[in-house]
C-alpha cells in the first residue's frame, strides 16, 4: 500500500509540475489591451497576402482592442505572426510545398505562428480589355495574334479585378 501512495503521490507531483509548467509557457498575443505581437510580411508581399495581414490585424484588433503592428523584420521579446512566405519563413523551414486547391499551412512554434499559401499577384496576358471600351481594341489585337475571328478570352477580364482593394480575381 505504501507503494502505491507512494506512486499515485509521485504522478500528482509530475502532472502539477506539468500544469504549472505549461501555464508559464502561454504567451498571450494581446496582454491587458496591449499588442505582445507583430504581424511579418516579406518586404514586397503578394496583394492577397498583404490584405491577409490586413485582416488578421483589423480582426484581432476588434476581438482584443489592440492594433498588432505589421513589420517587414521580426523585433525579439514578442511573438510573431509571419502571413505568407518571406525570408523568416524559409528559416523556420515552413513551405507552401504540397499545397493545392487554395489550401494553406499553419504552423508554430514557442514564439510564432506562420500562415502561409501558395500566394503570386495574378498578371494578366495581353491582349485584355482594360474596360467595356476597349473590348474593339483587344479584340483586334486577339485576331491578328490568333489568325482568325475567334472570340478574345480576355475580354471580360477588367470585371474581374477590384480597385478598391486592388486585386485581381485570380490574385
Amino acid at each position: 500500500m505504501n507503494k502505491f501512495i507512494a506512486g499515485l503521490m509521485l504522478v500528482l507531483l509530475v502532472c502539477t509540475f506539468m500544469i504549472f509548467h505549461c501555464a508559464a509557457a502561454v504567451i498571450n498575443i494581446v496582454d491587458s489591451g496591449r499588442p505582445n505581437a507583430q504581424i511579418v510580411v516579406a518586404d514586397s508581399p503578394p496583394r492577397m497576402t498583404a490584405l491577409a495581414a490586413r485582416e488578421l490585424q483589423a480582426y484581432l484588433g476588434k476581438i482584443t482592442g489592440a492594433e498588432l503592428p505589421i513589420v517587414t523584420s521580426p523585433a525579439d521579446g514578442v511573438v510573431s505572426l509571419y502571413v505568407g512566405r518571406s525570408e523568416y519563413t524559409d528559416r523556420l523551414g515552413v513551405t507552401a510545398d504540397g499545397l493545392q486547391y487554395g489550401a494553406f499551412r499553419m504552423k508554430s512554434g514557442p514564439d510564432w505562428l506562420v500562415l502561409l499559401g501558395d500566394d503570386f499577384d495574378f498578371e494578366p496576358k495581353e491582349p485584355w480589355a482594360r474596360n467595356h471600351g476597349d473590348r474593339e481594341r483587344a479584340q483586334k489585337e486577339w485576331e491578328e495574334i490568333s489568325g482568325g475571328q475567334w472570340g478574345n478570352p480576355r475580354n471580360s477580364l477588367h470585371r474581374q479585378y477590384n480597385k478598391r482593394l486592388g486585386l485581381w480575381f485570380h490574385d
